[in-house]
């Protein structure tokens, strides 16, 4: 890639949010400041939401140190003010001193463009009908290119909002993250621990998680269950149903904070992780990355990237033998395995892959209508 080519990142939820797109905008641009191909960025930080990690997190030091052209511009300005801004011409690029690409991460709020191009990852879709789905629409629009991460994901929103697979990149999530900051040797906590990360929702189905730890604690294997995550519009029936059970006192529900996660991950005897829908395996594969088993939903992005090292349960009756098999029957041999598995899935490799989809982009843009 040329050095003239500027991609302007939409980054200010990498500094204001730990998880999810928070981190998703992070780990892109401190994969993309290691890579000789990478292009000029642009970072514009908008609005003034306190930065909730420290600089060290953001892998930006050393790149500026060695000569890399990074730099990042503070709008403190409500996003609706800016967006309202772009209306009347001080769109992305005039804020970050020009811009060849402006990479959203938002899409129901993206920042305002004017000649730039438009790519957007998206890795989830509104619920139907909703006012988000309208927005959505309107961004997909005026986007060139859409970044998701699995097929599944590709298909079902050709299928939603009728547009054109080719028009959608499929490029691999990173998950290497939290095995950087743990080590292969850390040991599982006694006795076994049952670890469910996420809100507490309904689609989460908290509920048959107790009832299969109860079985089997019934059955004989000891264990502890740990909730860790917001508590969600299911937590406080979370809550209500853990202080009448038989594990009171061996259940426990706290929020969690995002620089304990590596170790209670690591030290976890089995993650489980179901959902009705899920566009990555991201989780899962944080848990690969450690060694840890894990037990979810059948998905299709579940089982496009990580086959059959997950147990699978397609109903809530089949839990307990679930989580039970993957306590009992966990070794060296298959953590090795599970995390061989996720060591293919990098964010260098998801940096590469968004540099290429760049790259095509202004490409076919210089070489005219004709080549694009």
């Amino acid at each position: 890639m040329t050095p003239s080519i500027r991609i302007a990142i939409d980054y200010g939820i990498a500094l204001s949010h730990a998880p999810g797109v928070g981190r998703y905008a992070r780990e892109l641009v401190r994969a993309l400041v290691r890579r000789a191909d990478a292009p000029a960025l642009r970072l514009l930080e908008v609005g003034r939401a306190p930065h909730v990690l420290p600089v060290t997190a953001l892998g930006l030091d050393a790149a500026r140190a060695s000569g890399f052209d990074v730099r990042v511009t503070r709008v403190p300005l409500p996003r609706r003010v800016v967006g309202a801004l772009g209306r009347i011409g001080w769109t992305t690029e005039r804020w970050v001193g020009g811009a060849d690409v402006v990479h959203q991460v938002l899409p129901y709020e993206p920042l305002p463009t004017r000649t730039a191009l438009n790519t957007l990852t998206l890795a989830e879709l509104p619920e139907l009908g909703s006012a988000n789905e309208r927005v959505l629409r309107t961004t997909l629009s005026c986007t060139e290119r859409v970044l998701v991460f699995s097929t599944s994901a590709r298909d079902e929103l050709t299928r939603r909002f009728d547009v054109d697979a080719s028009w959608i990149d499929v490029v691999p999530v990173g998950a290497d993250h939290w095995a950087r900051e743990t080590t292969a040797t850390s040991e599982r906590r006694s006795p076994p621990e049952v670890l469910v990360l996420g809100q507490a929702s309904a689609r989460r189905r908290p509920d048959a998680i107790v009832a299969a730890c109860e079985r089997v604690v019934a059955g004989g294997l000891e264990l502890r269950l740990r909730f860790v995550g917001p508590k969600g519009e299911a937590g406080e029936a979370l809550r209500a149903r853990l202080e009448r059970s038989p594990l009171a006192g061996r259940a426990t529900i706290e929020p969690g904070v995002e620089a304990e996660l590596p170790r209670l991950v690591a030290g976890a005897a089995v993650l489980v992780h179901l959902n009705d829908v899920e566009w990555t395996a991201v989780t899962p594969l944080e848990a690969f990355a450690v060694g840890v088993p894990v037990v979810v939903s059948r998905i299709p992005a579940f089982v496009e990237a990580i086959g059959d090292e997950a147990a699978y349960v397609d109903d809530d009756a089949d839990l307990a033998d679930a989580i039970a098999a993957a306590i009992t029957t966990d070794s060296p041999t298959t953590r090795a395995r599970r995390r061989e598995l996720a060591r293919a899935f990098t964010w260098d490799r998801n940096a590469a892959a968004t540099v290429d989809v760049w790259t095509k982009m202004v490409s076919a843009r210089e070489s005219g209508p004709a080549s694009s």
